[in-house]
């Protein structure tokens, strides 16, 4: 697997969880492979948009800031 795969599931792993948790707290009618994609995405972005407000908008960001490799 090659580093830019892992950062994008970094990247999009808290909104995976998410959704997943939200499903698990809150069932909803059958939802289709491409709805509960399109929702991960959703709270991947809320969850990073929270992020800078909190912490500020990063300067720079690499792939280091991601995930950092021994």
């Amino acid at each position: 697997m090659s580093t830019e795969t892992l950062t994008v599931l970094f990247v999009l792993l808290p909104g995976f969880v998410c959704a997943k948790l939200i499903r698990w707290l809150c069932p909803r009618p059958q939802q289709t492979e491409m709805e509960k994609v399109v929702d991960a995405l959703l709270y991947s972005f809320i969850v990073y948009a929270i992020f800078v407000l909190i912490f500020g908008i990063p300067e720079k960001i690499t792939r280091r800031h991601v995930a950092v490799w021994p």
